[in-house]
């Protein structure tokens, strides 16, 4: 198994894996899935390396729009395969990026909730605001009102957000006092 190895340098696959995530992060979404779609190939012998891949490939076809290769991806991978908590966080972005893509809001909440929980810095406060607007689409207006609270609070969040979010709050108040609002 060893000798039909495509790769033998043992560092090779980390250089691969950091230059699919950069072309994502670039916006290159159709180069990014090629070199993940790459290693998912060439690395077969490195689990983890591959699920995250496959994942990563998967968010990739989103941001291109294709999401019947990203559903085709994503209906492989187990939540049960999923060994780390990176993976299962990018797990779950995956899914909440195909079923908001799908314009599917509601399948989407418990992705985002759980992605968000797990989320520290700028992306829980982007999550929460996300989590918000899905709940405020869905009716769920107390959800709504403590999502877009958690997004405003955040220390790292922007005045911006802060007023953003504030004025969300304001949209899906439920209490009969509105002084305070």
């Amino acid at each position: 198994e060893y000798l039909k190895r495509d790769e033998y340098n043992p560092f090779l696959h980390k250089a691969w894996y950091l230059m699919a995530k950069a072309q994502y992060m670039n916006g290159d979404f159709l180069g990014a899935a090629t070199t993940f779609h790459y290693i998912t190939r060439h690395f077969t012998w490195l689990d983890d390396l591959v699920t995250e891949s496959k994942l990563w490939e998967a968010r990739c076809y989103c941001g291109e729009g294709w999401l019947s290769e990203a559903e085709n991806i994503l209906v492989r991978i187990k939540p049960d395969d999923l060994r780390s908590k990176e993976q299962k966080m990018l797990y779950n972005l995956a899914y909440a990026d195909y079923h908001v893509k799908n314009k599917q809001g509601k399948e989407a909440i418990p992705f985002v909730a759980e992605s968000a929980r797990r989320s520290k810095g700028g992306q829980k406060t982007r999550l929460n605001f996300l989590l918000g607007q899905l709940y405020a689409a869905d009716g769920q207006r107390e959800l709504a009102y403590k999502a877009f609270a958690d997004a405003g609070s955040a220390s790292n969040a922007t005045y911006r957000t802060k007023f953003n979010a504030r004025i969300k709050q304001s949209e899906v108040f439920t209490g009969a006092n509105v002084e305070k609002e």
